[in-house]
């Protein structure tokens, strides 16, 4: 479970870092790159329907993990503020924290599985 933990701050302060230092114009090329990533986690996730394997499952897993980390800088780009139309106001701090803490959990517990440990 260190081990889940680790990685999951290393991945999030990497991707904070890289949502303040990216520019404003990036985040189309993100959102595009997301909306990639989503349709081949889902045609992937399709494949792995027909049957039980625990590597494909932890490469599943690892795939959800980078789908995750996109969603995270993207959630993190619109709180930090930016020339978005999806910008989060200054009033609406606890909805950007709920935010980004449901993105972390998410990261976690798809870490948790790509080493091993699963809470189904």
């Amino acid at each position: 479970m260190l081990v889940a933990t680790i990685l999951t701050l290393v991945l999030v302060i990497a991707l904070t870092i890289l949502a303040f230092i990216s520019g404003d114009d990036d985040l189309n090329i993100i959102f595009g790159v997301g909306v990639v990533l989503i349709v081949s986690f889902g045609g992937f996730g399709i494949l792995c329907l027909g049957k039980w394997n625990p590597t494909l499952y932890s490469l599943y897993c690892a795939i959800a993990v980078a789908v995750a980390g996109i969603l995270l800088l993207i959630d993190t780009k619109i709180i930090t503020g930016g020339k978005s139309d999806f910008d989060i106001s200054l009033d609406d701090y606890v909805m950007g924290a709920l935010i980004l803490y449901a993105d972390i959990m998410r990261i976690f517990l798809l870490v948790l599985r790509v080493v091993g440990i699963s809470f189904d």
